[in-house]
């Protein structure tokens, strides 16, 4: 993931595939700042799936050396194994093919790690071209086509999401994106299955 200014002028978080595109799940929309760690008086926004809301007292600035280094030495490999599920969700539908449990696979959707279900092999959780981290089937995986939405283009898997608040899981009902309470993804410990 970039943190990158678009063909507008403005800041935004996006994925590679992205770069110089706009959209992504983060903005500042301050044309003037040359860097994104400039002071300025913008603040920056997150995409929820429906609009833009405020992140009050979210900045920006420049890492020191040592800060690079430690965070180089505490990334984290990615989860081997997550669950997609929730409290009261309904099981018949689009959104019921999807619950379960997603085990990690070889290689990268748009550069990022990927999640193929247990059950179905056909349904995997990636990010999508948009940045965006998918619900998706085999037909539409990488693309910003898909079932389940989390409009969260910083964390770096689906089951870490970097703005709680903000990013909650939505379901495409043909027509727009619809918030889906309750929906959660976590992490499952491979003793526990």
């Amino acid at each position: 993931l970039w943190l990158a200014r678009c063909a507008d002028g403005s800041w935004h978080g996006v994925a590679e595939s992205s770069l110089g595109k706009g959209g992504g799940s983060l903005r500042l929309l301050d044309t003037s700042c040359h860097q994104p760690c400039d002071t300025t008086r913008a603040v920056w926004e997150a995409f929820d799936g429906r609009g833009w809301r405020v992140l009050a007292g979210l900045k920006c600035r420049a890492a020191s050396p040592n800060e690079l280094d430690n965070a180089r030495a505490q990334a984290l490999e990615p989860p081997k194994k997550l669950r997609l599920g929730g409290v009261a969700l309904p099981c018949a539908g689009s959104l019921g093919e999807f619950i379960g449990d997603f085990e990690l696979q070889e290689g990268h959707v748009n550069g990022c790690p990927a999640w193929k279900q247990t059950i179905d092999n056909s349904i995997w959780l990636a990010r999508g071209r948009n940045g965006c981290w998918m619900g998706q089937k085999s037909s539409t995986l990488g693309t910003e086509t898909g079932t389940l939405l989390l409009p969260d283009t910083l964390s770096p898997a689906p089951s870490a999401y970097a703005v709680p608040d903000v990013c909650k899981w939505l379901e495409w009902d043909g027509n727009h994106w619809r918030l889906i309470p309750g929906l959660s993804c976590v992490v499952v410990s491979i003793e526990a299955g």
